[in-house]
């Protein structure tokens, strides 16, 4: 069962309606027999492609690939999960943007929404088995080293007051405007 509780603290545990606000959902799998329950979601949310990830100790470059998939990013497709053995921990943010930590475990089938920040990290025993769905071929996607600095044009438009600026930022701060550009443009 998936567990969610605030990454700097992890007495505040989150629920599964608190989770579903920032619009992460989960589906707990029965592993005996799950085949029908996994079509009809796919179904229900047009995904139509899979494909299984195994990482492991025995992973040839197992320490850049976790480097990779804790760099925070986003997709402009949902990213989903199916655990089908072993553990790791999805980091999404919250409204507040701060970092919330979704522990995910074999049977349990998480998605995390489009264009929502995310990261992955496996738990102390560095296994995980997954299937990934996607509503089209799988996408590959480059995450943006820390170490590059960016140009960016950023076009706002409020009411008849538009406001265009051309910025050098570094990967971190890059990430921050970003953000605050999401939320004004969303309310």
């Amino acid at each position: 069962m998936v567990k969610a509780y605030d990454f700097d603290n992890s007495e505040n545990v989150l629920s599964l309606e608190d989770l579903k606000s920032l619009g992460v959902l989960y589906f707990p799998m029965d592993m005996t027999s799950y085949t029908d329950r996994l079509n009809q979601i796919c179904t229900e949310r047009g995904y139509k492609n899979r494909d299984e990830v195994k990482l492991s100790k025995d992973t040839p470059g197992l320490e850049d690939k976790l480097k990779i998939f804790f760099e925070e990013h986003l997709h402009d497709d949902e990213e989903i999960r199916f655990i089908l053995d072993g553990c790791g921990f999805f980091d999404v943010r919250d409204k507040q943007d701060k970092w919330v930590r979704i522990r995910v475990e074999k049977g349990d089938l998480i998605i995390v929404p489009a264009n929502m920040y995310h990261r992955f990290a496996l738990d102390e025993n560095r296994f995980v088995h997954a299937m990934r769905l996607f509503t089209d071929a799988p996408k590959k996607f480059s995450v943006v080293s820390g170490y590059l600095s960016l140009q960016l044009t950023i076009c706002i438009h409020f009411g008849s007051l538009g406001l265009a600026c051309s910025y050098n930022f570094s990967h971190d701060l890059f990430l921050k405007k970003l953000r605050i550009l999401q939320k004004l443009t969303t309310h």
